[in-house]
């Protein structure tokens, strides 16, 4: 092999080392921008997170309240039910009878 040959054959081996090296940094840039939309997207999940923890401790204050209200609101129901039910049965409602 002549020396022009030899340089021929490093050149097209340099050549194909040069496309190969230029495809793996297009991959990695590719790489690099799908991570940082990963990044991106599991900050904006975190976030969802956060609030719905909040919405979910919002949501079980409210209830709560809800609950105490219906247990305050079942006790007077009761009262009236006695006092209709006393009315009805020829009471006068104010705990003397008839």
């Amino acid at each position: 092999m002549t020396p022009d040959e030899r340089w021929t054959r490093i050149e097209n081996a340099l050549q194909a080392a040069a496309e190969l090296h230029a495809e793996n940094e297009r991959r990695h840039q590719g790489l690099l921008a799908d991570r940082a939309e990963i990044n991106a997207l599991h900050k904006d999940m975190l976030r969802s997170q956060i609030d719905l923890y909040k919405s979910q401790d919002k949501l079980l204050s409210t209830m709560d309240a809800l609950t105490q209200a219906i247990i305050g609101v079942s006790a007077k129901v009761d009262r009236v039910l006695d006092l209709v039910e006393k009315f009805l049965l020829g009471g006068s409602g104010n705990g003397r009878g008839r």
